[in-house]
């Protein structure tokens, strides 16, 4: 806790937190819009170490996050959530893991719900020009996509 409110983070403690950034950005997602004790300490670990990366790291790790897939040549470096597991609330304000079923397969609730917990995390940061950063580069990504889509239709 001394971390998380005292002390601006060492580069050595960030990189020890890049490995788990993206299963605990999991863990806000699952957490934030419930009632948990863990809310503020984890919202406030994610919050240290984006702000104190630099522009390119935090902007590749809110990629990461919500396109669930570390970039390549970052496996070793990064790690995720396993796919047959999914991440809920526990008993008594914690958190829970369990094996994922078809159930929880539900498109729309876990990408809207990702969605919130993004946004909220770029405007905790205060940081514009990451916020635009990020808008763009999923644009791009899109454009790329649809490019992409353009050349085969054109080859059919």
């Amino acid at each position: 806790k001394i971390f998380v409110i005292g002390t601006d983070p060492c580069l050595m403690f960030l990189a020890n937190l890049e490995k788990v950034m993206m299963i605990l950005m999991e863990i806000h997602a699952c957490i934030a819009l419930g009632v948990s004790h863990l809310r503020d300490p984890v919202k406030q670990i994610i919050h240290r170490y984006l702000k104190h990366m630099d522009a390119d790291a935090t902007l590749m790790t809110v990629r990461s996050f919500a396109l669930t897939q570390v970039p390549e040549g970052r496996e070793d470096r990064m790690l995720k959530l396993h796919p047959d597991l999914v991440l809920c609330m526990g008993d008594e304000g914690g958190i829970k893991a369990l094996k994922r079923t078809d159930s929880d397969k539900s498109f729309y609730v876990s990408d809207d719900e990702k969605a919130i917990i993004i946004q909220d995390i770029l405007e905790d940061l205060k940081d514009k020009k990451l916020l635009v950063d990020f808008y763009l580069s999923l644009m791009a990504d899109l454009t790329t996509i649809l490019v992409e889509e353009t050349k085969v239709e054109t080859e059919l």
